[in-house]
Formats: C-alpha cells, structure tokens, sequence
C-alpha cells in the first residue's frame, strides 16, 4: 500500500507474458464495510465443517488472529440508484484449512437472482478444501477446475433454479515447502477479477469471459450457441459462469487459473472484485488508488465510492487484501458506513 519499492522487470515479465491482457483503458447507497478483525479482542473465531464422508475438517478463521501476516478489507454496495436487490456474496477465511496464515477470498456476483451466489459463498471453499487434503499431490489448478465444475453441477438441485447463475473469482493462498515461498492461485468464471499489485503495477491474475471475446464468441457458436448483440442466445452477456442451466454446455463452468509466487517487498495486495468496480475502473487505476491509503479496510471503501462517483449501475463487492501486514497491527478504525447515509450530493 503505502510507501513501497519501484518496478522489477525481472520480477513483472513472467506474469507479464502469461497474461497479455490489456486495460481498454438519487440513492441512499446500502453500503456494508467491514473489516474480518474486531479491534480490542485479537482472537480468531474458528470454524469447522463436516466433508462429504461426514469427517469433521477446519475451514479456518473468519477473522485474522493478532499473528496474522494479511489483511483483508471488504466492502459491499447494492447501488441502489440502479438495483433493486443485491446479488453479490463474498466469503473470507483466515488460516484456511487450519494452516497458519494460508488463506481463501471468493467473490461471487449472482445474475437472474441471488441463489447461486449465495450457495457458492457456502460450498465453494469447502469442495475446495476437501479436495486440498484428498489430494495433495495433485496440481491446485487442477483441483481448483474440478472444484467450479463440481458445484456447477449441483446449484440446479440444491438451488431449485435452472435460471440463476453467478460469475466467481476466487483466490487461494498457502506456504509451501516448509513456508520457503508463498504462492497464489486463482481461477475465475466471468468478468469478476483478480488483480495483483506488484511494485505498483497492476497484473490481472483472471480472465474476463464475455460475448465481446472473439475467442469465447467462437467457441459459443462452435457448441450451436448463437452471439446475438454479444449475448449467448441473446441474453447472457458473460460466457462463463456457475449455474445457468438452462443454457447448458453454451455457459462453461470451466475457470481461468494462474499460479503465481508471492515474493516479498514486491507485491503488496492484490484486489477481488466484481465488474460493478472493474465496468468503470481499470486495473492500473484501482491499484494506484489504493496505494494511497494504509488501511485496506479504507481502500476498498473509498474504491468503491470512486466506482459509485463513476456511475457504475451494477452491484459493487471489493475486497482489498493486504500481504504485507506486520503481526499485531490493527486496521484504522472509523471507516464504517452507515448505510442511512446519503451520498446523492457526492455522486450526482
């Protein structure tokens, strides 16, 4: 965030060539800022969970402990300007899998209602974890591929909705080799993104699959789909998503991974949000900005007021996760929004 090294082109060019995506360069807002520490109690508030062989597993923490090394500050806006309803979920776990400071941050912007986004909230990270532990040999892209392909599967049954769907980036990281090197995953379905932060520049770490892909547009048509005003069919702007049923094998469920090593004094936080933020903001943008405040709490709050300023109509999730936090420290305070709060002045 604040006051960090200059650019390493050593260290840019690898995530630079893996990803050659360019930037194309009145309301009461329902607005939820919040950050997973409660100031004064410096405990973790574990939690745990039965696996599909019934065998109780640890999720994690939904809030760091005071030895925690990251951060996480999420902020979540309805806009209700432009939405009736919030569609979004988010979920945030500190000591994944009960392994000190490993971590997992999901991002899940619902369309044609909120079902799908809120069943993946709950069961993404744990098909996720389970498959962790049954398979620990195995390439975490691969489990992070069959992880979205398997809750895919099952939102139609548990949801009772062949309509709904959400988009979905995740990001999932751990230590490895006795904590020598810390490595980030990610994988997503749709324009929901993920964004690193290294030496000030901005990396996408995610894909955006939409209809305006030349690529994605042909491999719709290829399966019998037809791009209507680049729509699937004519209706769904996004050709990636979970759910979505009844468009069949038209919509993919098959994520964008990358696997991306964390290295020290080099990269400060990456950003997950959904496209209510990156329809108005570009990476490099979002990453300057947040390199201003000290607070990632207050980062992703006054992201998301930038996006609202923007005139963005979609739903707004911003998560902002800081890699650098020394143990013991303590986001600032006062940054919470009361959601009563009129910002028409502000914004319009």
């Amino acid at each position: 965030m604040k006051g960090h090294n200059t650019v390493s082109s050593a260290l840019l060019e690898p995530l630079q060539k893996m990803n050659p995506f360019k930037d194309s360069g009145p309301s009461n807002h329902a607005r939820r800022a919040s950050i997973s520490y409660e100031e004064g109690e410096g405990r973790s508030h574990l939690v745990d969970a039965k696996d599909s062989e019934g065998q109780t597993m640890r999720i994690g923490s939904t809030r760091p402990s005071k030895t925690s090394n990251w951060l996480a500050g999420m902020v979540e806006d309805k806009n209700q300007r432009w939405r009736r309803a919030m569609e979004d979920a988010h979920s945030c776990w500190y000591d994944f899998g009960g392994n000190q400071d490993d971590g997992f941050i999901g991002v899940y912007d619902g369309h044609a209602g909120a079902q799908a986004s809120d069943y993946c909230k709950k069961v993404l990270h744990k098909i996720l974890l389970e498959k962790l532990r049954k398979y620990p040999d195995r390439l975490v892209t691969d489990l992070l591929d069959e992880t979205f392909v398997e809750v895919n599967d099952s939102i139609a049954k548990e949801t009772k909705n062949d309509v709904c769907g959400c988009t979905s980036a995740i990001a999932f990281f751990r230590y490895e080799n006795n904590r020598s090197r810390r490595v980030l995953y990610t994988a997503n379905v749709g324009d929901a993104r993920v964004v690193l932060c290294r030496d000030g520049k901005a990396i996408r770490l995610s894909y955006d699959h939409k209809g305006s892909d030349e690529n994605e547009a042909r491999r719709v048509t290829q399966l019998g789909g037809a791009m209507v005003q680049n729509r699937i069919n004519g209706v769904l702007a996004v050709t990636r998503a979970l759910g979505d049923t009844y468009l069949k094998e038209l919509v993919s469920a098959h994520p964008f991974t990358t696997e991306t090593r964390i290295w020290p004094g080099h990269d400060e936080f990456f950003i997950v949000a959904c496209d209510g933020l990156w329809d108005v903001i570009s990476d490099q943008e979002a990453v300057d900005f947040v390199r201003k405040f000290t607070s990632c709490r207050e980062a992703a709050l006054r992201l998301v007021e930038h996006a609202l300023k923007r005139l963005s109509t979609d739903n707004i999730t911003c998560i902002v996760v800081n890699l650098t936090r020394a143990p013991g420290d303590v986001d600032e305070p006062g940054v919470m929004v009361d959601s009563n709060n009129d910002y028409s002045n502000d914004y319009y």
